[in-house]
This record gives C-alpha cells, structure tokens and sequence, in this order.
C-alpha cells in the first residue's frame, strides 16, 4: 500500500509565538518532532511552507531532516496545499498543522482509509480537533484543492490562516466532517494539545520529555485525564484560542451581497 502522505504546514512566523515551530520540544524541534511522528507511523512527511524569505529556516530544517518540503503561497493555505499537491501528483493527501505536535496517526490512518473509499473530496477535520483537540486533520483530494483554490481567487482577503469552510464549500461538493473520536467515556474533558501560547508549550513540552515523539495518542489522553493539574496548565487558552479564529473569520471575510 502507498504511505499516506501528510502534508506538514508550517511556517516560521507567529504573532502569538515566533518562531514556535522550531522551539526544542523534547529532544526534537516542533517542527522535527511532527515529521519522527508521520515517519514512525509508516507514512510520508512533506514538509508545506512558504516562499517568504523567513521560512528559509523552515526549509533548512527539513533538508537537515532529510524530508520533502514544498514552498507555495505566503497566506493562502489552499493554494498552498493545491500546489504541493500538483508539484508532487498526489491524487489524495491528508493535511496536519505543524503545531499539532501529538496528532493521533492511528485515527489519521483510519480516517484516511475511509476517505480513499468514500468517493469524498474533503473530509474535514473533526469538530472536536478543530477547537484545540489537535487529533485529526483533513484529507483533500488534488482536484478538490484545485478547485477552492480557485474558489478563493474571490476573496476580499488572501490570509486564509482560519479557513472560512461556509463561504468556500457549498451543495454539490462531496465532503464530510470527520467523526469526533473519543478515546475515553468522560467526553466533558477538555484537552488542548495545539502551539498557539506559552503555556501550550509547557504543557506540551511536559508531554515530550515524559513520552517522546512517538507515543500513542490514548497514553496522553490517559496520562492528561489522570492529572488534572497538568491539563490545567492551559485550560484557560482554549476561549482565547476560540475567540480568536472567531475574530479572523470576521475580520477578513465578510459575505458579499
């Protein structure tokens, strides 16, 4: 079977955190610690960044890896994704954030099945993972990227760092948003595992000098459930984190009459 490729997006630039995608996470960079995960899980690391002279460090960082990059659109995911997906001719890939350093890669790998069967042209990611969870992602195919590549040349704004999914998807598209996957029974546990703030990157740095790179998504979950006093490190991220997609959403995309 072909390794999934996973396309890694990622740049050096962060208001909120600069340069977070190579601060030491364990005995890895962010960056580093997302591409051991994808490899140790049997799938394909492409590393997805920009042609903005500031992420010459992130393209250097993959070469030491000895991984595939891509270099696209500065603010435009979309187009970015498009075009990896056209310089490599991959039919399908599936998408994680390079700030997402613990995404679960078995329910990658599920996902992923399910979609190259389904005739879908996007699966979003689950709602759940899209409010900080940071599980999943999303599993595009070339044609699809292609066209809300195209779809997004309407946009009063180009900086799709929150994509805006209502103005772009509409009723004859073939997608789904993928299934919340709870590990545990008790789903009223909040976990916030993406880079946005200092202290996610506490608690995350806890996490990789207690488990590594490669451990399995369920002895996280378990482990954060098990000591509350750990998973509170960042609880009070998660509003602001919402608030402010929320706000970018606003802010750059506004419905056309």
């Amino acid at each position: 079977m072909t390794r999934i490729p996973v396309l890694i997006t990622v740049r050096f630039g962060s208001s909120r955190l600069p340069g977070k995608c190579l601060l030491p996470l364990g005995k890895f960079s962010v960056l580093a610690h997302c591409v051991a995960r994808v490899i140790h899980a049997g799938m394909r690391p492409i590393v997805c960044t920009s042609l903005d002279a500031n992420d010459d460090v992130i393209v250097q960082e993959a070469t030491n890896l000895g991984v595939e990059y891509f270099r696209g659109d500065l603010l435009n995911k979309i187009k970015r994704w498009s075009s990896c997906m056209e310089g490599f001719q991959l039919e399908k890939a599936h998408i994680v954030d390079g700030d997402d350093p613990f995404f679960d890669v078995s329910e990658i790998q599920v996902q992923f099945k399910k979609f190259d069967t389904s005739g879908l042209q996007l699966m979003r990611t689950s709602l759940k993972s899209d409010s900080g969870f940071a599980s999943l992602g999303t599993s595009i195919t070339r044609d699809f990227a292609n066209k809300l590549a195209g779809r997004t040349e309407d946009f009063e704004s180009q900086n799709l760092d929150v994509i805006p999914w209502e103005l772009l998807l509409n009723g004859s598209d073939k997608w789904s948003i993928a299934t919340d996957n709870f590990l545990f029974p008790d789903k009223d546990v909040m976990l916030r595992l993406t880079l946005d703030y200092e202290e996610d990157y506490k608690l995350l740095s806890i996490l990789a000098d207690k488990f590594g790179p490669y451990v399995a998504r369920a002895d996280i979950e378990k482990y954060l459930i098990e000591n509350p006093e750990i998973n509170a490190i960042n609880e009070t991220c998660t509003q602001a984190f919402l608030k402010n997609k929320r706000v970018q959403l606003a802010h750059n995309f506004k419905n056309k009459d």
